[in-house]
């Protein structure tokens, strides 16, 4: 499959309500999820569009585009290569984070792939 289909279409990703503010505000640049179906590397490119959303029927929606792309065997590993304070800037610590994560993703076992964002202007 060519990426450029994909990057005339959206990537949806909804979000919870402190993940959707922290980056509304700017604290949060990357966004973290499981290895799988669609977030992998072939869905999640470099140049596509993002759509960030308040959860999935909400109208509150953030603009942006991927311009990073990292992926790890855990989330702790992912911690180390990119800062935990970038996915989860509200955690004092990175045990709370990996708390908060595990509480979001169901398990920080697992291959993770993570995206950075710039949200439009």
């Amino acid at each position: 499959m060519s990426t450029t289909p994909l990057l005339r279409s959206r990537l949806f990703v909804p979000l919870n309500r402190a993940a959707y503010e922290a980056f509304g505000i700017r604290q949060k640049t990357w966004e973290l999820r499981l290895h799988r179906r669609q977030w992998t590397r072939r869905q999640i490119v470099i140049g596509r569009r993002v759509e960030l959303r308040c959860g999935y029927s909400s109208g509150k929606s953030l603009w942006g585009e991927v311009v990073a792309v990292r992926d790890a065997p855990t989330v702790t590993q992912m911690f180390a290569r990119v800062g935990y304070r970038l996915f989860v800037p509200r955690a004092a610590s990175e045990v709370e984070a990996l708390q908060i994560a595990e509480q979001t993703l169901g398990s920080v076992h697992d291959p993770v792939i993570a995206f950075q964002i710039a949200l439009d202007a």
